[in-house]
């Protein structure tokens, strides 16, 4: 018997644009409450953005959604190291939802796991156009822009959540 999703309350969908040497120069970000979108924001990194107000901001979530973790892991520990430990008033960042090791897991047999592969493959393609409308810039609404990969993300998971426990899948 399939159990539905177990996970309930806030989370957020994040994706990253950059690299280690060149650090972030955007972030897409869905916040969401029991799979419903309540807000989003879309952030082009420049000199007078507070990356660290930001990222602490987003550490206050009951677990994060993103494609292929350790990138996002990689890019926040390199450039805003956070605490390993959980305590009273520490929270490290997370736990994750990752939408390559979920459908890894569930689909083995896939040819690739890459985020266009896997919209193509399990979501109806109206429905990210509609989203990605409502929420991402004109020029922003294709692959490799954050808010738009941040909304194909949480799609991915957002599908499965009455189908499978998710709580299987937390990773910190």
């Amino acid at each position: 018997m399939i159990q539905a999703s177990t996970i309930k309350g806030h989370g957020l969908a994040l994706d990253f644009e950059g690299n280690l040497k060149n650090g972030i120069r955007e972030i897409g970000v869905v916040y969401f409450l029991n799979f419903k979108i309540i807000d989003t924001r879309e952030l082009v990194v420049n000199k007078s953005i507070d990356l660290i107000g930001i990222l602490e901001d987003i550490s206050k979530y009951q677990f994060i959604i993103s494609h292929n973790v350790m990138i996002e892991k990689n890019l926040i520990t390199k450039l805003f190291p956070y605490p390993k430990c959980h305590t009273n008033t520490l929270k490290q960042w997370g736990p994750w939802l990752d939408t390559v090791k979920i459908y890894q897991k569930l689909y083995p047999n896939l040819s690739t796991y890459d985020l266009k592969f896997l919209v193509a493959q399990f979501l109806d393609k109206n429905v990210i156009d509609i989203l990605s409308s409502n929420y991402c810039k004109e020029d922003k609404r294709k692959y490799h822009n954050a808010l738009f990969d941040a909304l194909c993300s949480f799609m991915l998971v957002k599908r499965l959540c009455d189908l499978i426990d998710l709580q299987n899948f937390l990773q910190n």
